[in-house]
């Protein structure tokens, strides 16, 4: 669209290439827009049978060198919440209030949503498709299942995932906690829009990430830690979390991969927040 718009003839030249790049940074302030496009010119050029060489040149490159340049950054680690944190939110938030209209049931809903995402170790793109519909979620005598549609990195597309019931029976398990809100809330998105201002409930669309982060910043103000702390949580910690937790508890490796819907087992050692004690061990164990 962008070439034919200003009558361009294929193949493009080099520099009207790097223009289009020029753009994209401009209008994205990205890295991704720039190199995805670079990327698919490529794809192009080999099907088409085109010399792919003079996209590769400074002139065609030079708003992605700019774009790594000026997002050149330390990427950090957010914190990972502990199943004590999600047990202190639901005692505080996972209940409906008396007296409150369905759709001012802001901190149930939202409570309920750390839970599950904690639980099935769902990134925020995971969680804001999560729905309470009869078709997405199922409530069974062992077990509540979601239907995910168009997961990340998941193969088929979409996923079948469970959150069993306590083998104790613990009613303030996440379990019984999304059973109370599938027959509370009975449609609608797990992680609903929250007005700010006023805490009224759409259920019809999800939460941005900006504000997930935010309400679930303020809800660990909520239950004791500090704002220097919370700031330390963002959109993964939930599934930073959960992996976490897995690890520790002794959950195998592959068992963990399939719950969080990847094939890579890298991806543990980026989610799994326990190797901070193995490394000072190791740092410790050189002496000096």
């Amino acid at each position: 669209w962008f070439a034919l718009t200003r009558k361009w003839t294929w193949p493009l030249s080099a520099a009207r290439f790097g223009w289009y790049l020029s753009k994209l940074y401009k209008d994205q302030d990205n890295i991704g827009a720039p190199v995805t496009t670079k990327n698919a010119m490529a794809l192009l050029c080999s099907m088409n049978g085109v010399d792919g060489a003079p996209y590769k040149s400074l002139s065609a490159t030079a708003a992605i060198q700019a774009a790594r340049r000026d997002h050149k950054h330390v990427v950090k680690k957010s914190a990972a919440l502990s199943a004590a944190m999600v047990r202190a939110i639901n005692r505080r938030y996972s209940f409906p209030r008396q007296g409150r209209p369905r759709w001012r049931q802001w901190e149930f809903g939202f409570g309920t949503a750390v839970s599950v995402a904690f639980k099935i170790l769902l990134r925020y793109d995971d969680l804001r498709r999560c729905l309470y519909d009869d078709d997405f979620c199922e409530v069974f005598q062992e077990y509540v299942r979601f239907y995910v549609e168009g997961r990340k990195n998941d193969a088929m597309g979409c996923a079948f995932l469970d959150i069993a019931r306590p083998a104790n029976g613990d009613p303030d398990g996440v379990y019984f906690i999304v059973v109370r809100a599938k027959e509370y809330f009975r449609t609608g998105h797990v992680l609903p829009h929250i007005d700010r201002r006023t805490g009224e409930v759409d259920r019809t669309r999800p939460m941005s990430i900006g504000d997930f982060v935010a309400f679930l910043r303020s809800a660990l103000v909520t239950i004791g830690l500090s704002k220097e702390e919370a700031a330390l949580f963002a959109g993964q910690s939930a599934r930073a979390g959960g992996a976490t937790e897995a690890a520790a508890k002794g959950l195998h490796q592959e068992d963990i991969q399939h719950l969080a819907g990847v094939t890579s087992a890298e991806w543990l050692s980026w989610y799994n927040r326990r190797f901070l004690p193995e490394r000072l061990r190791v740092s410790r164990a050189l002496g000096l």
